[in-house]
């Protein structure tokens, strides 16, 4: 309607980097994490919008369970990691916001779960996707 575009500004893209781990659980007049156990071949998932929203990057960890997501705006507010890692827990983490210039690197922290085989059943003419 004859209105300008509002101009967006794009802010430059970082690194996230970050490790997925198992807590070592030590006792010491109480139960303390002493660290963590690497998970290799956890699949990490940049959720925009929390723990309910968008998927935006993927990446897999490697043998010492760290990954790197390329291309994040670190000033975003509401991103969050979502980690699948077979034999674990599904795992949520909230991502502050971060700079390359002085990264924090996020642990997310798996705790073993529970498998369970099945078999996924429709009804007649519905399809399972």
């Amino acid at each position: 309607f004859g209105a300008s575009a509002t101009e967006i500004v794009l802010r430059p893209a970082q690194a996230l980097r970050g490790r997925v781990g198992e807590p070592l659980w030590t006792w010491l007049q109480g139960w303390r994490c002493t660290g963590f156990a690497p998970v290799a071949g956890a699949e990490v998932v940049l959720m925009g919008g929390g723990e309910h929203g968008l998927a935006l990057a993927r990446a897999v960890t490697g043998q010492d369970g760290s990954f790197v997501i390329d291309g994040v705006d670190g000033e975003l507010d509401g991103l969050a990691l979502r980690v699948h890692a077979a034999g674990f827990a599904l795992a949520h983490r909230e991502v502050p916001r971060f700079s390359t210039a002085a990264p924090t690197e996020p642990i997310v922290a798996v705790v073993r779960g529970i498998s369970f085989e099945g078999e996924l059943r429709t009804p007649p003419g519905l399809s399972p996707t």
